[in-house]
């Protein structure tokens, strides 16, 4: 229907004069003869020609129908291998290698639900590990580990092509055209606004255990150490939006019958009704250091009981940007950026992160058949850096938004690019919407708990009943 037909066939009422806007000429939209109004003549000619043909009569609920496939290759490898040096020391290497390769021919996450805006979706995973183990003693072992996790996914555009070949240019060096989203229940064109954005993160990590039997007690001491690096490219709204509900034009009374009929005017004559975009220093490079310090006893109190006790510090400095595109907002100080006078850290570091393990074990009747179990922990997870930095990537004075309820509209020169979003991008200014994130951020953690009561049945059955609990505190 929109490719084939003029605006009066979705009214489905007689032909109309209307009028070209700024005129008062007037002309039927089913004639044949010369019209000052011609739809041809729209600079906005080119992006409605990106609907595909009707597949589906309207009497369907929409005249044009597709699955939503999803084209998905994994490729993977894994290799193993363990060597004892000697009789006391022994290596082991672990590394994979994954590629799961996604293209969602039509998105499955909100459209648009028409061929032509592929999002791939490639996830990379490589990661290796080298673990060492040394005896000193039957009484005293060592292990040591250092691994590398390496993840990428990349969320592009499947949109290769130029806004500007569709005369709609907006500045950016992303590519496809900009998201244009249409009332109505007519489909939207252009990758979703979030496309074109990517993600690299790599971790590293070092830990080492020294486990050690003296008498009735098991001992455990060590620490871990890790490194993580999180780096984007692209920003969402980068490549622009433009809007459109009907409201623009006058050629069509404005009645609830004829909505779809004005939103689709407002598309051909190019009248978005709102537009929007986003600009700045785009690409993050997010860094955080964390360790560990822990030490364990399992002390065989008697042949029947055993009690567990143990104690983790764990501590994870405030997240950091490495190309210095890092800013919050900071009551008193309005919009702060790093270095800043009195501002060192996107929030202060949480030092107070004691974790206690306890358990115990303890045979009822004294024949190992019947033992009851149980235990209490605390457990922190480190400040991701979506509920960090993230937050704030968009703060002043690195990105800009703008957005505008009078747009330019599109040029009638098939030769003349439109300038409404080049318009838009000119006039950007910082958002007077800011993001935030507490100076006194504090690490989440969560209280865990089980009981249970196992008890075996016959030479080699067991049966279990327990009760396991989790709070979190945020």
């Amino acid at each position: 229907q929109l490719r084939n037909a003029g605006t009066a066939d979705f009214l489905r009422s007689p032909p109309r004069r209307v009028r070209r806007p700024h005129t008062r000429s007037g002309c039927g939209l089913r004639s044949s003869g010369s019209c000052p109004f011609q739809y041809k003549r729209s600079g906005q000619r080119k992006p409605v020609a990106l609907y595909p043909l009707p597949n589906a009569p309207l009497s369907s609920g929409g005249n044009y129908t597709t699955p939503l496939p999803i084209r998905v290759n994994d490729y993977q490898f894994h290799i193993r291998t363990d060597h004892q040096i000697t009789s006391k020391d022994t290596v082991t290497v672990r590394t994979s290698w994954n590629l799961n390769d996604q293209v969602y021919l039509i998105d499955r996450f909100g459209g648009p639900y028409i061929p032509g805006f592929t999002l791939p979706n490639p996830e990379r995973t490589a990661n290796g590990t080298v673990g060492y183990f040394h005896t000193f003693s039957p009484a005293v072992v060592n292990e040591a580990r250092f691994g590398v996790n390496r993840y990428s996914n990349a969320l592009a555009n499947g949109d290769t092509r130029d806004a500007a070949q569709f005369g709609l240019p907006n500045g950016s060096n992303a590519n496809g055209i900009p998201y244009l989203s249409v009332a109505g229940g007519l489909a939207s064109l252009g990758g979703l606004p979030w496309y074109n954005r990517d993600q690299n993160e790599l971790t590293v990590y070092e830990s080492d255990t020294l486990t050690v039997l003296r008498g009735t007690h098991s001992l455990k001491f060590g620490g871990e150490l890790s490194r993580y690096q999180f780096n984007t490219r692209g920003a969402s709204d980068e490549r622009g939006t433009l809007y459109f509900d009907g409201s623009r034009n006058n050629l069509i009374p404005k009645a609830s019958a004829n909505a779809l009929a004005n939103t689709l005017t407002d598309l051909l004559l190019g009248l978005p009704y709102q537009a929007t975009i986003t600009t700045g220093q785009f690409g993050r490079g997010y860094r955080d250091w964390a360790w560990a310090l822990f030490a364990q006893d399992s002390w065989r109190v008697t042949r029947r009981l055993t009690l567990d006790d143990g104690r983790r510090y764990e501590y994870s400095a405030p997240w950091t940007e490495g190309n210095g595109t890092r800013s919050n907002f900071v009551p008193g100080q309005e919009s702060v950026t790093a270095p800043t006078r009195g501002w060192n850290n996107l929030y202060r570091p949480d030092r107070n992160n004691i974790a206690p393990r306890l358990g115990f074990a303890y045979d009822l009747f004294g024949t190992g058949r019947t033992v009851v179990r149980g235990g209490f922990g605390i457990l922190y997870e480190t400040l991701l850096q979506a509920s960090t930095v993230q937050q704030v990537e968009n703060d002043a004075p690195f990105s800009a938004s703008a957005i505008t309820n009078s747009p330019t509209p599109f040029s009638q020169n098939p030769n003349t690019p439109s300038t409404t979003l080049l318009d838009l991008r000119n006039s950007a200014l910082p958002s007077s919407t800011l993001s935030a994130v507490p100076l006194d951020l504090r690490n989440p953690y969560s209280m865990q708990f089980s009981l249970d009561v196992q008890q075996a049945i016959g030479a080699n059955g067991v049966v279990e009943i327990g009760s396991h609990g989790t709070s979190g505190v945020h």
